[in-house]
């Protein structure tokens, strides 16, 4: 019975060690994924009370196959595929959105997208404010000698 025991751990280490070796050998370089998408979201630019523009340039995308390409963004940092976004076809080519439906004086957040199947890249997130609505009325600012004068005299 002794002897079961001694050889028990000297087994457990054996296949093991056979199954570690199976793994690696089993597994090439070949069969991991290395390819990225390399994206720069460009500064939003022509900034209106409910528009922008912003843009993409891919930097590297390897053999990757696009299957769509945009810009999303929200009011809350790092929006998604899932947040407001733009649809610019699926090349390679570096694109510009118009980004649309924006409130003003708003502060958003966006970032380029890239889709491959089921796999999303995202390029750094930028922010920027929309414009004030132009014409729009402001609400005066009252302050307690506004208050005092305007009693006085009425």
């Amino acid at each position: 019975m002794k002897r079961y025991n001694i050889l028990n751990p000297f087994i457990k280490l054996t296949i093991g060690v056979i199954t570690l070796i199976a793994i690696f050998v089993g597994c090439s370089t070949k069969d991991i994924v290395t390819e990225n998408v390399d994206l720069v979201t460009s500064p939003a630019d022509s900034i209106t009370d409910t528009t922008a523009i912003c843009g993409c340039t891919i930097k590297e995308s390897g053999s990757i196959k696009f299957t769509g390409k945009g810009i999303c963004w929200d009011t809350v940092e790092y929006p998604t595929y899932s947040s407001f976004k733009t649809s610019e076809g699926s090349t390679k080519d570096n694109f510009t959105s118009k980004l649309k439906g924006l409130k003003p004086a708003t502060v958003y957040y966006a970032r380029a997208y890239v889709l491959s199947g089921e796999k999303i890249w995202y390029g750094q997130l930028i922010t920027f404010t929309t414009n004030e609505r132009k014409g729009s009325i402001k609400e005066p600012k009252v302050s307690l000698k506004t208050q005092i004068l305007h009693t006085t005299f009425v």
